[in-house]
């Protein structure tokens, strides 16, 4: 990943667990208290790293809880379901997020940017829970490959960090393993790229097919996360 790309990552984690940019990946485990009302716990980890970011109104609460729990059990989530259980946890996760800011070889034929009522229907024939996982209902441009007139695999591009820049990839059961998923990927990789300088990918760590994607594409993994929802 190129020097600038992985500043702007960097920048930010830096800007959601409220340090300086040069201290987000001290070693140890560090809690922010953070300010906004959002009433929940954060994970994030990379090697020799433990972030945590939960509400500073709560911290007398959360404070003991957060504290027991080792770092080697940060990602578990069953661990946490349990050390949070008096807050009915609600826990996403553990996802892997990864990047790429160099263009990946692509085959754009067949391949183009689908319709909102097409992806509507995509999203019916492929079920809500894999779309909505997929991160295609966000998604601001979608492209798309056919087979027969019929759509068999979508990747979208989302925003973040205010760009154009996030990829989520879905692909029909039955059209799977002939990478269509690959093709459609490369082509909103591509595209991130051109608009934005960098792509994202996120996808729970349980994912294998997502996964592999993502290293056929020769995206970099830069963090791990659990995301923990309380009842406050």
């Amino acid at each position: 990943m190129k020097a600038g790309a992985e500043a702007r990552v960097d920048g930010y984690w830096a800007e959601v667990f409220e340090v300086e940019v040069a201290r987000i990946w001290e070693p140890g485990i560090h809690t922010t208290w953070a300010r906004d009302p959002w009433p929940g716990v954060y994970v994030l980890v990379r090697p020799g790293v433990v972030r945590l970011r939960a509400p500073g109104r709560e911290r007398a609460k959360l404070e003991p809880i957060l504290d027991a729990v080792p770092a080697e059990d940060a990602l578990d989530a069953g661990r946490w379901r349990v050390a949070l259980d008096a807050f009915s946890p609600h826990v996403l996760g553990p996802a892997i997020h990864s990047y790429r800011s160099d263009p990946v070889a692509s085959d754009p034929s067949d391949i183009a940017v689908v319709s909102e009522r097409d992806v509507r229907l995509f999203a019916d024939e492929v079920g809500e829970g894999e779309f909505e996982e997929s991160g295609l209902a966000d998604a601001t441009t979608v492209f798309g490959m056919r087979e027969n007139g019929r759509l068999v695999a979508a990747a979208g591009l989302s925003v973040w960090m205010a760009e154009p820049s996030d990829i989520g990839v879905l692909t029909l059961p039955s059209a799977r393993g002939r990478g269509y998923g690959r093709r459609v990927a490369a082509a909103a990789v591509n595209e991130a790229i051109e608009l934005a300088g960098i792509a994202r990918w996120r996808s729970l760590a349980s994912n294998a097919a997502s996964r592999s994607l993502a290293r056929s594409l020769g995206f970099e993994d830069r963090g791990e996360n659990l995301g923990i929802r309380l009842s406050l």
